[in-house]
């Protein structure tokens, strides 16, 4: 990979020299999971090449976790898909699906800090609660949430479509460890981002 974007840049420059232009930016959008860096990206090497890296902090966790491969599948418990920071009651393996430590990593890899960026996710993924008075991240639930109007996506609301909740009488909740914020109702859950838990990400 690292040859391709090597050549990649070369002809970028080339084109630059021979029309004029200025060049064109070359740029990646990268995955944050342990095996996906081990064994697809050679870091130091990419990143001489790339003007940017795109590092997609969302979708961290998901319902690729109901496939028997996945390590860390706890598929009757709600969970947040762009956790902040680890907590220290979740399993070794989810305190790395963060967006801490995907960034970190990264980082520690090789990656110049100035290349790189965060990915956000401007939108939710819904549970359905088992118990009303159990809905804290980790709850019980009994599955995905419903679609929505606008999207119809079992499981997943756009953000317009969880402001329509909040403002319906969804509650709200802050975990101050995770740095992540949820809404909930009676039976229905969603994890999402808002301007704050945004701010957490990028300070």
């Amino acid at each position: 990979m690292a040859e391709h974007m090597m050549e990649l840049r070369a002809a970028y420059e080339a084109d630059a020299v021979a029309t004029g232009n200025p060049r064109l930016l070359l740029t990646a959008a990268v995955a944050t999971g342990l095996g996906n860096m081990d064994a697809a990206y050679e870091i130091p090497q990419i990143s001489q090449s790339l003007d940017f890296i795109n590092l997609m902090t969302y979708d961290l966790r998901g319902a690729f976790e109901h496939f028997s491969f996945y390590p860390i599948i706890e598929p009757n418990m709600t969970f947040h898909h762009t956790t902040t920071r680890p907590s220290p009651e979740d399993t070794v393996d989810v305190q790395r699906f963060t967006v801490e430590w995907a960034a970190n990593e990264w980082l520690k890899r090789g990656c110049p800090k100035d290349k790189l960026v965060l990915g956000l996710g401007a939108y939710g993924h819904t549970f359905t609660l088992v118990d009303s008075n159990q809905n804290g991240i980790n709850a019980p639930a009994s599955g995905p949430g419903s679609s929505a109007y606008y999207t119809g996506t079992e499981g997943a609301w756009s953000y317009y479509e969880v402001c329509e909740k909040l403002n319906s009488g969804f509650k709200t909740s802050y975990d101050p460890v995770r740095q992540v914020v949820y809404a909930y109702s009676t039976t229905e859950w969603v994890a999402y981002d808002d301007l704050k838990s945004i701010y957490d990400k990028v300070s």
